[in-house]
């Protein structure tokens, strides 16, 4: 999945939180404990539970930050 396919406004907020979560390799709990929630909060929105704009935006927001982390230490490899 592209990062492009993941920031696609979908109605589907389970399937939003299950890409995001396989996209940061998290588990609900560690994706939950970065978002200041608790586990069962990250497993009612995977279950279908209507998903906060403020929490999408966070997620999305984890998303961006690790797709930069990773770039960056691709940079470092290169030398760049």
């Amino acid at each position: 999945m592209s990062t492009a396919e993941l920031f696609t406004p979908m109605p589907d907020d389970a399937g939003f939180v299950k890409r995001a979560r396989a996209k940061l390799k998290l588990t609900q709990g560690e994706l939950a404990e970065q978002l200041g929630l608790e586990r069962r909060t990250v497993m009612r929105y995977e279950r279908g539970d209507q998903l906060p704009p403020q929490t999408r935006f966070a997620i999305k927001w984890l998303v961006a930050r690790d797709k930069r982390n990773k770039q960056r230490a691709k940079d470092r490899e290169r030398g760049d």
